[in-house]
Protein backbone atom coordinates (compact mmCIF):
# COMPACT_ATOMS: atom_id res chain seq x y z
CA UNK A 1 0.00 0.00 0.00
CA UNK A 2 1.02 3.14 -1.32
CA UNK A 3 0.98 6.03 1.17
CA UNK A 4 0.13 9.69 0.00
CA UNK A 5 2.25 12.66 1.19
CA UNK A 6 0.31 14.87 3.21
CA UNK A 7 -0.10 18.01 1.72
CA UNK A 8 0.19 20.99 4.92
CA UNK A 9 -0.42 25.02 4.12
CA UNK A 10 2.09 27.27 4.83
CA UNK A 11 -0.19 29.21 6.95
CA UNK A 12 -0.83 26.27 9.04
CA UNK A 13 3.28 25.41 9.53
CA UNK A 14 3.81 29.36 10.41
CA UNK A 15 1.16 28.91 13.14
CA UNK A 16 2.54 26.17 14.69
CA UNK A 17 5.85 27.97 14.51
CA UNK A 18 4.63 30.85 16.69
CA UNK A 19 2.87 28.50 18.94
CA UNK A 20 6.14 26.82 19.66
CA UNK A 21 7.57 30.45 19.86
CA UNK A 22 4.99 31.17 22.70
CA UNK A 23 5.86 27.84 24.51
CA UNK A 24 9.71 28.59 24.35
CA UNK A 25 8.94 31.71 26.22
CA UNK A 26 6.99 30.33 28.84
CA UNK A 27 9.33 27.48 29.26
CA UNK A 28 12.36 29.55 28.95
CA UNK A 29 11.84 31.85 31.72
CA UNK A 30 9.54 29.10 34.10
CA UNK A 31 12.03 26.28 34.34
CA UNK A 32 14.82 28.52 35.25
CA UNK A 33 12.99 30.31 37.67
CA UNK A 34 11.54 27.64 39.18
CA UNK A 35 14.70 25.92 39.81
CA UNK A 36 16.44 29.47 41.64
CA UNK A 37 13.17 29.82 43.55
CA UNK A 38 14.08 25.46 44.06
CA UNK A 39 17.73 25.97 45.36
CA UNK A 40 16.60 29.10 48.01
CA UNK A 41 14.38 26.95 49.67
CA UNK A 42 17.12 24.21 50.13
CA UNK A 43 19.28 26.92 50.98
CA UNK A 44 17.31 28.65 53.22
CA UNK A 45 18.81 32.03 52.96
CA UNK A 46 17.03 35.48 53.70
CA UNK A 47 17.24 37.07 49.88
CA UNK A 48 16.33 34.96 47.06
CA UNK A 49 19.22 35.47 45.21
CA UNK A 50 19.17 32.33 43.35
CA UNK A 51 15.08 32.63 42.35
CA UNK A 52 16.46 36.50 40.48
CA UNK A 53 19.24 34.45 39.10
CA UNK A 54 17.34 31.78 37.16
CA UNK A 55 14.94 34.84 36.21
CA UNK A 56 18.22 36.40 34.84
CA UNK A 57 19.10 33.77 33.11
CA UNK A 58 15.93 32.79 31.60
CA UNK A 59 15.98 36.25 30.55
CA UNK A 60 19.06 35.92 28.37
CA UNK A 61 17.98 32.44 26.71
CA UNK A 62 14.31 33.65 25.95
CA UNK A 63 16.05 36.86 23.88
CA UNK A 64 18.94 34.45 22.45
CA UNK A 65 15.99 31.92 21.70
CA UNK A 66 13.63 33.97 20.62
CA UNK A 67 15.74 36.35 18.12
CA UNK A 68 17.11 33.07 16.47
CA UNK A 69 13.79 31.47 15.67
CA UNK A 70 12.33 34.51 14.44
CA UNK A 71 15.43 35.46 12.10
CA UNK A 72 14.20 33.47 9.51
CA UNK A 73 10.90 35.57 9.75
CA UNK A 74 12.51 38.66 9.51
CA UNK A 75 14.71 37.20 6.34
CA UNK A 76 12.02 36.43 4.43
CA UNK A 77 9.77 39.55 5.05
CA UNK A 78 12.64 41.70 4.15
CA UNK A 79 13.36 39.92 0.85
CA UNK A 80 8.91 39.90 -0.04
CA UNK A 81 9.58 43.69 0.89
CA UNK A 82 12.41 44.10 -1.64
CA UNK A 83 10.62 42.03 -4.53
CA UNK A 84 7.83 44.61 -3.69
CA UNK A 85 9.48 47.95 -4.19
CA UNK A 86 11.26 46.58 -7.20
CA UNK A 87 8.04 45.36 -8.55
CA UNK A 88 6.36 48.79 -8.25
CA UNK A 89 9.59 51.30 -9.17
Amino acid sequence: MKLKPVVVSKAFVLGLQFIMVGFFIALSLLLPTALGYWVDHKVTWGFPIFTILGLGIGILLMVYGVLAMIRPFLKEAEKLTKDLLEKYK
